[in-house]
C-alpha cells in the first residue's frame, strides 16, 4: 500500500502462487510472484503510481529471490500499457467466463531509479 499522510494513494496485490488456469505447471514451478490487482486513487491517475507499484513489485522480487513477476488483465488498453510502456512480454491469451484474459511476465529486477521505499509497503 502506499500511502500520503493518512491518504491511501494505491496499492497492489503480489501472491506467491500464479493460477492455475492461466500459467502451465512449468511456469509456475519457476520462483515468481503474481501481482494479482491493482488500485490507484482517482485524484493520482495519470501520474505514474501504478507504474511506480510495478517497479516496486519487480524490485521485491529480486529482494526476496524470485527470478520473475507476472500479471494478468482483461483490459486491452492495460495490455498495450503493459507492454509498450512498462516492457512486460505476454506470455499468453486464454478465455475465462467469456473474457479474454492476457498473461504477462517481467523478470524480476532490482529498481534503483524507485520513488518509493522498497519496504515502505
Amino acid at each position: 500500500m502506499l500511502v500520503d499522510g493518512a491518504e491511501v494513494v494505491g496499492c497492489t496485490s503480489l501472491y506467491d502462487e500464479s493460477p492455475a488456469w492461466l500459467w502451465t505447471e512449468e511456469e509456475r514451478a519457476r520462483p515468481g510472484l503474481f501481482v494479482a490487482s491493482t488500485w490507484i486513487h482517482p485524484r493520482y491517475a495519470g501520474q505514474g503510481v501504478g507504474c511506480q507499484l510495478a517497479w516496486w513489485a519487480l524490485d521485491h522480487a529480486a529482494r526476496a529471490g524470485r527470478v520473475c513477476v507476472r500479471r494478468a488483465t482483461v483490459e486491452p488498453a492495460l495490455v498495450a500499457y503493459y507492454r509498450d510502456v512498462q516492457g512486460w512480454r505476454i506470455v499468453r491469451e486464454v478465455r475465462r467466463r467469456d473474457r479474454a484474459v492476457t498473461a504477462l511476465t517481467r523478470r524480476a529486477q532490482a529498481m534503483p531509479g524507485l520513488l518509493i521505499p522498497p519496504y515502505a509497503a
